[in-house]
């Protein structure tokens, strides 16, 4: 074993304790490769996720290949999708306004079903007033039933 790797594995054993990690190592096992893998995660995703080329300038590759052996072990892949780029409270969030959106889908659906009635009510009585208006006999009545109702003043004043 090199040297160089004593301190930090005796350090990483007192900051982390004896646990694995999420790769199920563990953390005693640490090494600088290790922090030369997560940095280029990091970076990967962060300011250089649109320079490769930087990237790999500061990481000492020569070759694509070599940094995406880095960053594909920890399950990066070659490309970065938009959901990659959300946080947990992103993605919280985005479920929320999801769960609103469908609500919100349903009461204009339900509303529209509800025009649909109103407009088709409104065409039943618009056929029955162009029947009835047609009549000379079916006017004398509307007019007559209206002026009872204390209507025909009011219509005539309009």
């Amino acid at each position: 074993m090199f040297p160089h790797y004593i301190p930090l594995k005796q350090i990483a054993k007192k900051v982390l304790g004896t646990g694995t990690s999420k790769g199920g190592e563990s953390y005693d096992k640490i090494s600088l490769y290790d922090f030369r893998h997560s940095g280029a995660c990091h970076w990967r995703l962060g300011a250089y996720k649109t320079k490769i080329d930087a990237l790999m300038y500061r990481g000492g590759w020569s070759n694509l290949a070599t940094l995406n052996y880095y960053t594909k072990k920890i399950g990066m892949r070659d490309s970065i999708e938009k959901s990659d780029l959300l946080i947990d409270v992103d993605r919280t969030e985005l479920e929320e306004l999801k769960e609103e959106n469908s609500v919100l889908l349903k009461r204009v659906y339900k509303l529209g079903q509800g025009i649909k009635k109103l407009t088709a009510k409104r065409v039943k009585s618009d056929e029955i007033l162009d029947a009835l208006t047609k009549d000379p006999d079916s006017i004398k009545l509307i007019a007559k039933a209206l002026s009872k109702m204390g209507l025909v003043d009011k219509l005539m004043k309009i």
